[in-house]
């Protein structure tokens, strides 16, 4: 099945993954003036990508001759069966033997109880140069964007301090954008820590590289284009056979075009986009970049599985679809919050087996869709009584539209009295106007001759108040 799918990425335009914008260079200059009061560096990065999209830079720069620690933030999202490996392929390569990994949401993660004593032991064997006389130490926290810094020095503060978060965040790249005011973060000993904003590299020479930091949300989706970033994470699902994607976007089967799969999964959970036809009419098209946000935000909360990009040979990704009861229990409260609709596959079987693996090849796991059946959650979609009888307004047809004005005044109605939706509303004020202009209608009043109909709506009572 591989065969049929693409066996290279290819990005037309490689400057869409170029951005460097003015704060980052600021915040590069402030951060190296800043060195001289610094005792320690902790870099954060994401562990789905603990190998590619580090800023080169930093070591360089920064991080040269202080003591530094590596922090792999976002565990519950990433795969640790391979974490051995992992820590001894940094070590090797880049001389880090201080790796912690940290998960910011949860408040009992231990790695992030382990990061201070870690760092005041480090900074205790250091040479600490001109602050040697200093009683309180300083850290220094870098990384790319969006990896968690700033969520990390709240975690540290509240778990030692048992205080309130001081550094601002965000689920988007660039919420920081300045080296930030020394933050408190433990009383005894003394330590202060300083958030500064997050840098990338301003030339990513491999393009998959910056797909891979995109994907993970370390660059702004718009500035890459959510489209793309789509298409480059179904690449990678159909390159390791992993097509649990079928279900989730209601595909009939695994395809490589993205914009058939965004268009299915747009027709099927009725997203659309309205707009206006050079006639006037609306015609309605599928929300394609609607569909592509809601495909990367399910890879980025977890619904696919927890993933590892790039780190072997033969290992590309590696998709764990091992769900805790934690980790259930999470998708289904989202899911009855209505976040997932349709009925997507998160019912998987928790107690499934991971398979054996060879030192070849690494096998994917297939999990084994259930039975289709509604959404009991879902709320019966309400209709007009134009849309539920089929009924396309005419101006010719004064009888019907004679239903949509004041007996007294020949004042339209509005949507709150006669309960139509916004299209069915519009529809039936544009043909009354042409039906009035075309004088088959008056304009103050409504014609006697139809004020015994039967009525659509009562006007005395609608159906909700209105908004004056």
């Amino acid at each position: 099945m591989t065969s049929k799918f693409r066996q290279s990425f290819k990005v037309i335009d490689k400057a869409l993954l170029r951005w460097f914008p003015g704060h980052m260079g600021k915040g590069m200059k402030q951060m190296q003036q800043k060195l001289k009061s610094v005792d320690c560096i902790i870099e954060v990065h994401d562990a789905r990508i603990p190998l590619s999209g580090r800023n080169p830079d930093f070591k360089y720069s920064i991080s040269g001759l202080k003591p530094h620690i590596l922090v792999l933030n976002k565990m519950d999202l990433a795969d640790l069966s391979y974490k051995q490996k992992v820590e001894e392929k940094i070590m090797l390569e880049q001389k880090i033997s201080k790796i912690i990994y940290t998960n910011c949401k949860n408040s009992l993660c231990p790695g992030i109880k382990k990061i201070m004593p870690t760092a005041l032991s480090l900074i205790k064997g250091s040479n600490r140069y001109n602050r040697s006389e200093n009683v309180d130490s300083r850290i220094m926290v870098i990384g790319v964007p969006n990896v968690g810094k700033s969520s990390l020095i709240n975690s540290i503060r509240n778990t030692i301090l048992g205080k309130k978060s001081a550094a601002p965040v965000g689920a988007v790249a660039g919420i920081t954008r300045a080296v930030q005011n020394q933050i408190k973060v433990s009383h005894d000993p003394l330590v202060y820590v300083l958030d500064t904003p997050g840098v990338v590299s301003p030339t990513i020479k491999n393009v998959e590289t910056g797909l891979k930091l995109a994907l993970c949300a370390t660059l702004q989706d718009h500035l890459v284009g959510e489209e793309i970033i789509a298409d480059y994470l179904l690449y990678w699902f159909n390159k390791n056979n992993y097509f649990d994607y079928v279900s989730y976007l209601n595909c009939d089967e695994p395809s490589d075009d993205i914009r058939i799969v965004l268009a299915k999964a747009a027709i099927h959970r009725k997203s659309s986009i309205k707009y206006l036809n050079f006639d006037g009419s609306y015609i309605y098209r599928p929300d394609m970049q609607g569909m592509a946000r809601n495909f990367l935000n399910a890879f980025r909360t977890g619904v696919f599985g927890k993933a590892l990009f790039g780190c072997f040979p033969n290992l590309s990704l590696e998709i764990n679809l091992r769900i805790s009861i934690g980790e259930s229990t999470r998708y289904m409260g989202r899911f009855r919050t209505n976040r997932f609709n349709p009925w997507t596959n998160l019912q998987k079987i928790t107690g499934q087996k991971k398979t054996e693996t060879t030192d070849g090849e690494v096998q994917a796991v297939k999990s084994e869709h259930l039975v289709n059946i509604p959404n009991p959650y879902e709320k019966e979609k309400r209709l007009c009584i134009l849309c539920k009888m089929n009924i396309v307004p005419d101006y010719k047809n004064t009888r019907m539209l004679s239903q949509f004005i004041s007996r007294f005044t020949g004042r339209i109605y509005g949507r709150h009295i006669t309960g139509l939706c916004r299209h069915k509303q519009e529809h039936v004020e544009k043909e009354i106007k042409k039906s009035r202009e075309a004088g088959l209608m008056p304009f103050y009043f409504r014609n006697p001759e139809f004020s015994h109909d039967p009525k659509l709506f009562d006007p005395d009572n609608p159906f909700r108040p209105h908004h004056y």
